[in-house]
């Protein structure tokens, strides 16, 4: 049978989902090291994963993509959060590491960089740029012209998050 899990949940549990965490939060279902391969979670579990402002605070991404590959069942889908590039949230926590762009996560796809061999391959639902509420008129150009919005404008109308969904395709 197939589940869900909620990656890093922090003192945010997810019901209807296994939630995991390195502290020991109330609801935390388990507890280990994101940074720290492989995961104690069986291969091809899990139909649906979630990591809510997790990613910017961990080491190694490609690895840990690798991973949440390894325990998604085939067409399993991850919805990852995490800081902009360019987003003000990204610079104010010291313990941020990474900030992403629009299109970050296309190197994942062996269609697209089959040159950096990841052991995973991720197709891609659905991508979101997120802005605070004062910028909601720039969601919609920046959403439908990535490109053209992160080479020129993200600095100007910053973005605060990117919100993608992934299937692993492994058919």
């Amino acid at each position: 049978m197939s589940e869900k899990i909620n990656l890093g949940c922090g003192k945010h549990p997810k019901k209807g989902f296994i939630n995991v965490d390195l502290r020991d939060y109330p609801l935390v279902d388990i507890k280990f090291d994101l940074n720290k391969t492989p995961y104690p979670l069986k291969s091809n579990k899990y139909e649906l994963a979630t990591m809510d402002y997790v990613l910017e605070h961990l080491d190694n991404i490609p690895e840990i993509m690798e991973e949440i590959y390894r325990i998604l069942t085939p067409n399993g889908k991850i919805t990852i959060i995490s800081p902009h590039y360019a987003g003000f949230s990204r610079y104010i926590d010291p313990t941020h590491k990474h900030g992403f762009s629009y299109f970050y996560f296309d190197y994942f796809n062996k269609k697209h960089y089959r040159e950096y061999q990841f052991k995973c391959n991720f197709k891609t639902l659905k991508k979101e740029l997120i802005f605070p509420k004062h910028l909601f008129f720039i969601k919609i150009f920046a959403n439908k012209f990535p490109g053209f919005f992160e080479t020129n404008l993200c600095y100007i109308l910053r973005p605060s998050y990117l919100k993608i969904t992934l299937i692993a395709d492994k058919l």
